[in-house]
């Protein structure tokens, strides 16, 4: 069980944690649901063979699937967890043309999920911060028209949610960091803002790998 998170007693070792974790000084990202991007608004779209099949090479080539897990994605699953008080932790990828969300990272997760490492996009948020570049903020999830019918509330206890999508060098979204609650719960801006910081920093490991890839001719 994850303890209470005490701003007033930890907020200054959380900071220097977050600093040292994203290895440079974490830009601010507006977090304003209203200046994110929408559905239509010039976002590329999943939905041609070529791009799914190019988005999954890629995915292979990053060793970002069917990959073991890595230190590099870890911590931000720890962070995440324990600055919001969160029992799950993820760094999802969702690959459509598969039909699944694979975790990168998780912390909290638990049964088959945690063997498998993923699940069918039946039973993802995820996968709609990455359709709709934004994030998922879900206070109580059974009582949410946009998700209620999804099977990850039944199969895996999801009852709050809250995601940040992490993108690649072209700024496309790949999949979301997010913290999961097994009880309804109310997302308050600071923990909008930390796993925001923290999403960037996905975003950097993400580049970093895309660039020492171009430079070795991958």
């Amino acid at each position: 069980m994850i303890q209470p998170f005490d701003p007033a007693g930890q907020i200054n070792q959380i900071n220097t944690d977050i600093r040292n974790a994203c290895g440079s000084e974490i830009l601010r990202r507006d977090s304003n649901m209203s200046e994110l991007p929408i559905p239509g608004d010039n976002t590329p779209s999943p939905a041609t063979s070529d791009y799914l099949a190019n988005y999954a090479e890629m995915l292979v080539g990053l060793e970002m699937v069917d990959s073991p897990p890595e230190e590099a994605f870890d911590k931000y699953t720890r962070l995440v967890a324990r600055t919001l008080a969160a029992p799950v932790a993820l760094v999802s990828v969702v690959e459509e043309g598969k039909d699944r969300q694979y975790f990168k990272s998780s912390f909290g997760l638990k049964g088959i999920w945690a063997l498998q490492r993923q699940t069918p996009l039946s039973h993802s948020f995820c996968q709609f911060v990455k359709r709709d570049n934004r994030p998922l903020i879900v206070t109580n999830a059974p009582k949410d028209a946009r998700i209620c019918d999804n099977m990850a509330i039944p199969d895996l206890g999801v009852r709050a949610y809250l995601g940040v999508p992490f993108h690649d060098r072209n700024g496309h979204a790949m999949g979301a960091l997010c913290a999961i609650d097994s009880n309804p719960r109310d997302w308050t801006q600071d923990d909008i803002d930390t796993i925001t910081d923290l999403a960037a920093c996905v975003t950097d490991q993400v580049c970093l790998r895309m660039a020492l890839r171009l430079s070795n001719n991958w």
